[in-house]
């Protein structure tokens, strides 16, 4: 989209004024939210007492303009979008787009804001239901761990939609020992070593060594 000029504030002014106006048509505050350049017309939709903050950009999906705006790191729009009391900041999960901030980068700082709002959900998951605390831990990114465990209301024994709780998950990605430390870090902290479903962290713990991709090789077994 190209910057805005003054002469688009002008128009977009014009048209505010109409009270037939149906400013929610078309998902605009979403589109605007694409990057920072859009401020000002965001600023005079967001004025509007007709406009919705927390509307999709269309039925099939729960993204928001906040959502929209931290996928495309226009960090301004995203400011700009918190200011308003009535926004939804779990609408479509944005939590999880935040977990690969490094501490002292605009992402990292985002995410700081975020859990420190009011009715932030820290153990929202994204499409597979895991929430950023996993896939930090995943990674690993022990700023944006360190950060997200420290929220009063974390829980690391969350489980998705299939009932796999982060250490699941690690264990079974942990190939060669990728996600060792992190596992470790979670049965330091996690209250029961496996909530639900317990079998499957120790079969995907034998995999892990025994599988195709696993630590123990063909000479080791026989």
């Amino acid at each position: 989209m190209a910057a805005v000029s003054d002469k688009h504030v002008s128009t977009i002014k014009l048209l505010l004024a109409r009270d037939d106006l149906d400013v929610n048509l078309g998902a605009p505050l979403y589109i605007l939210a694409n990057s920072d350049d859009n401020i000002p017309i965001m600023k005079l939709l967001l004025a509007h007492n007709k406009t919705d903050v927390n509307q999709l950009a269309n039925p099939r999906t729960s993204k928001t303009a906040f959502y929209r705006a931290i996928a495309r790191k226009a960090w301004k729009a995203a400011d700009l979008l918190l200011e308003r009391a009535d926004l939804d900041v779990n609408e479509g999960s944005p939590l999880k787009l935040l977990y690969t901030g490094k501490q002292g980068t605009e992402k990292f700082d985002m995410l700081r804001r975020l859990l420190a709002r009011n009715g932030t959900d820290v153990n929202q998951g994204g499409p597979s239901g895991r929430p950023a605390l996993y896939w930090a831990l995943r990674l690993p990114n022990w700023d944006a761990v360190r950060l997200l465990a420290a929220h009063p209301d974390v829980d690391v024994d969350a489980g998705d939609d299939q009932r796999w709780n982060a250490l699941h998950g690690l264990v079974a990605d942990n190939r060669r020992g990728r996600c060792d430390e992190a596992i470790k870090w979670v049965l330091q902290v996690s209250s029961t070593v496996s909530p639900v479903m317990p079998e499957s962290v120790f079969l995907w713990a034998y995999w892990d060594f025994f599988g195709p991709w696993g630590k123990v090789t063909k000479s080791q077994k026989s």
